[in-house]
């Protein structure tokens, strides 16, 4: 699920933000200001609403890339 299309940013992004970085939602705003509070709101929402898929997809984009640089 995207959030913002603009700079293409990512329900995974924002959560990684909320609970590796510990940013409160203002915060995240502060730090990506084309979205609104109430997107980043709509973000954390789904991300706790489907948290295993979404932690699954963060586990594929980490073998993916651990995949492309071993090819290098």
């Amino acid at each position: 699920m995207r959030v913002g299309v603009e700079l293409d940013v990512r329900v995974q992004d924002v959560a990684l933000m909320a609970e590796i970085r510990g940013k409160t939602p203002d915060e995240i705003v502060e730090a990506l200001p084309h979205l609104s509070l109430a997107q980043v709101h709509a973000a954390l929402s789904y991300y706790f609403d489907h948290r295993e898929e979404v932690q699954r997809e963060l586990r594929e984009d980490e073998d993916y890339v651990r995949q492309f640089r071993a090819g290098y």
